[in-house]
């Protein structure tokens, strides 16, 4: 080994970085950055121990043992308040680093460095059920076959980037997305991706036995070798008790693949990434929190592979186009599998409909039912009369490869009860509501307006190679109003009184301290329509101030020429810049 302290810095070179290694037409030697011996671009690499420690010290935590914690990153980003485990958890999946605890402190260490312990097999004990020794593997067709994992660019101006390896050669069905908050070199990362495809495939292979209490030395993230075998295992859980019942997995004390001749992403001597159409869509969605105004409710969702950041423009006419802003993360769409068919159920969990949906990539996830509550797991389906309904899911499960089963919905959230009656058919889009769909970029003077737009990779020309065309307004139902709420009916001397209760899009409209909601239009007016038999026919229209009305029995004999069984009745809100609103529908018997 050479002394530290002895080493010195031999090849500094003057040329700036980025502009070397990826202004190649410049430097006919860029390529060889990748695994040559410049140090531009690479001093200000942080180790992984290094980082572990910042991340530690930046939660008040006690300082770690991390010495033995292998790799190096460009940067890593932690964009948004969360806990020091949620900081630390992709850093520790990506380069496969266990944890363990050790006195009153935590110790990092890469998988494979830790001293092989020899388990005699004289040590091994008969728990009270089961076998001395039980030998678990996971079926090739369980494990995935290939992972994707989502990274900052270090080489393309930190842009979002995702690296793909397949393991050649398997029978794995499905991906695994990972999605690492740090920069890398796009070599690095697919190293990275590579061996951690492989680290899964060498842990399909699991023990478990017992041993006597007296056992303490082995630990979790200990590397233990059964006596009389070739094979090393992570010890992964001990459940302590009457004995100590350990659970491990194979793994390969082999070093991980080295990184490989990268892509220089700009300038000559490389193949360059080639970007394609994105698949976007435009989704005029209603106001969900007071925070938002209503033009900033035309959101977008864009899907690429691979990702770039997706530059947004917009005009009246097919020319003239101006920037409205990136969209910086890649949104999880799909299209429904089966139809969703409609409903009446809404504010409540529906028992009977699901979402069987299949994503183009992605995941979704379950939720307790105080989060579901709360407003998570939200997504918009695009219902059969071209309005997005936005509904939420408290269980999730993956029944293929990237098809999904939502159950223990609520239908028609945010006011859309008029798309949740229609339905929606089987291939109609699926968009989960997360922080990759954002505004537009729709200005306040533009609501309703029809406009062309153009989506394509940031930097690329407006061609149509790269850029996909969308034609929508938006802005509009934000400022619907929402549909009324228990309509009811009584009779008194032959006149049928109706009455409702109104409804509001505002935030304050879920607040209980008030005796009433507050009244986002101009005024208080309703569109009143009876409807016939048909569902379609109006045989009698009426505006009110009020959320009542008196259907008088001289009006309905001349409207139906008898008294009816039952009547519709229909009432809508009225808009003074959109017209009516969602319609409350209910049928009445009057016999």
């Amino acid at each position: 080994m050479v002394d530290p302290d002895a080493l010195s810095v031999w090849a500094w070179d003057l040329r700036p970085f980025p502009a070397f290694p990826v202004q190649k037409e410049v430097w006919g030697d860029g390529e060889n950055w990748i695994c040559g011996h410049w140090l531009n671009g690479r001093l200000n690499a942080i180790p992984v121990g290094a980082l572990i420690d910042r991340i530690m010290a930046d939660f008040g935590l006690p300082a770690a043992a991390t010495s033995r914690a292998d790799g190096m990153v460009s940067g890593y980003v932690i964009a948004n308040p969360t806990t020091a485990r949620a900081a630390l958890e992709p850093i520790v999946e990506l380069f496969g680093i266990s944890v363990r605890s050790q006195g009153d402190r935590l110790v990092f260490a890469t998988e494979g460095m830790e001293q092989t312990d020899t388990i005699p097999a004289g040590d091994l004990v008969i728990p009270d059920e089961g076998d001395v020794l039980a030998r678990v593997r996971t079926p090739d067709h369980d494990l995935p076959g290939q992972v994707h994992l989502d990274f900052r660019d270090q080489l393309n101006e930190h842009q979002s980037a995702t690296a793909c390896v397949d393991l050649a050669g398997t029978e794995g069905a499905g991906t695994r997305f990972i999605s690492f908050p740090g920069v890398l070199a796009a070599d690095e990362a697919e190293t990275l991706a590579a061996n951690f495809l492989h680290r899964i495939w060498d842990r399909r292979e699991g023990v478990s036995f017992a041993l006597p209490i007296t056992r303490q030395d082995v630990r979790v993230g200990r590397i233990i070798r059964l006596d009389g075998e070739d094979r090393d295992y992570l010890v992964t859980e001990i459940e302590e008790g009457l004995v100590r019942r350990v659970q491990a997995v194979r793994i390969r004390r082999s070093p991980d693949m080295p990184a490989t001749e990268g892509r220089i992403p700009a300038g000559g001597g490389g193949e360059p990434l080639t970007f394609g159409k994105p698949y976007a869509l435009l989704m005029d969605l209603p106001l969900v929190n007071g925070e938002d105004q209503p033009h900033e409710r035309l959101r977008i969702a864009v899907r690429a592979k691979p990702w770039k950041s997706q530059a947004v423009y917009r005009s009246p006419e097919t020319t003239g186009f101006s920037f409205r802003g990136v969209v910086a993360e890649r949104a999880i769409i799909g299209e429904l599998v089966a139809p969703l068919p409609g409903t009446a159920v809404t504010g409540r969990l529906d028992p009977v409909s699901r979402v069987d949906v299949r994503l183009f990539d992605g995941e979704l996830e379950s939720v307790s039912l105080p989060l579901l509550l709360g407003g998570a797991n939200a997504a918009a389906v695009l219902a059969d009369n071209g309005v997005w309904e936005i509904l939420q899911f408290h269980k999730a499960q993956e029944i293929a490869v990237n098809r999904w089963v939502l159950d223990g919905l609520l239908r028609g959230q945010h006011g859309t009860t008029d798309a949740m009656r229609a339905g929606a058919g089987a291939g109609s889009p699926f968009v989960l509501l997360n922080g990759a769909v954002t505004a537009a970029g729709l200005r306040p003077e533009e609501t309703g307006l029809l406009l062309n737009w153009r989506i394509g990779p940031a930097g690329f020309d407006l061609s149509d190679t790269h850029f996909s065309s969308l034609g929508a307004s938006g802005g509009t139902r934000a400022l619907l109003p929402l549909a009324p709420v228990h309509l009811r009916c009584r009779i008194n001397g032959g006149d049928v009184h109706f009455s409702w209760t109104r409804s509001d899009r505002s935030a304050e409209s879920d607040s209980w301290l008030s005796e009433d909601i507050p009244l986002s239009e101009t005024d208080e007016r309703y569109l009143v329509e009876v409807v016939a038999d048909d569902g379609e026919t109006v045989v009698r229209s009426q505006m009110v101030s009020v959320p009542v009305w008196v259907y008088p029995s001289a009006e309905i004999l001349g409207d139906f020429g008898v008294m009816p069984d039952a009547v519709t009745l229909r009432v809508r809100q009225i808009s003074v810049r959109v017209g009516p609103g969602v319609a409350a529908e209910r049928r009445f018997n009057l016999a």
